[in-house]
């Protein structure tokens, strides 16, 4: 079973690089304005918490759902988002996702922002393996990022992570 739940979170990384938006860098690639530094750890920061509208939280978890279930609400993105996720990367990232079943946590940790709008990162867990996913919008509150990446992604020995979003 573990290997069942790592390979399609491998898979949907793989199948991901497209997704990753022009002159991206590393994860949470975003946008080009998103530096690596920036890349969020699955630990919440020691110090103080930041707190988070529990509408984004329910937002971000319904969309992580969609994502399972290919049931995309095109006028919630924006028009990167809505060129980038065609009908057959839909297709591709829920039969990924999908036999993973719900998330069995699903928890805040960390906020970013940029000039393009603002990142909330949480820590999802499926069937105790954990992923992190990153849900992201615009000033106009529009999803202008989805990203999801295993944290527990099998890799050659000595490779570095990839750097690349699932989504």
């Amino acid at each position: 079973m573990r290997g069942h739940v790592l390979g399609a979170l491998a898979a949907l990384w793989l199948c991901a690089a497209a997704l990753e938006p022009a002159g991206a860098q590393t994860l949470p690639s975003l946008s080009p304005s998103f530096p690596s530094s920036a890349a969020p750890r699955v630990s919440p920061p020691a110090s103080r918490a930041v707190a988070v509208d529990p509408a984004i939280t329910a937002r971000a978890r319904e969309w992580l759902h969609r994502m399972q279930t290919a049931n995309i609400d095109r006028l919630q993105l924006d028009a990167r988002m809505n060129g980038i996720l065609t009908k057959t990367k839909i297709a591709q990232i829920a039969a990924a996702l999908s036999p993973l079943g719900e998330p069995t946590n699903f928890t805040f940790l960390r906020k970013l922002q940029n000039k393009t709008g603002t990142a909330y990162v949480y820590g999802a867990t499926f069937k105790a393996h954990p992923a992190m996913w990153l849900f992201s919008l615009d000033s106009a509150q529009k999803i202008n990022g989805l990203v999801i990446r295993p944290l527990d992604a099998p890799r050659a020995p000595g490779a570095a992570p990839s750097g690349r979003p699932l989504l």
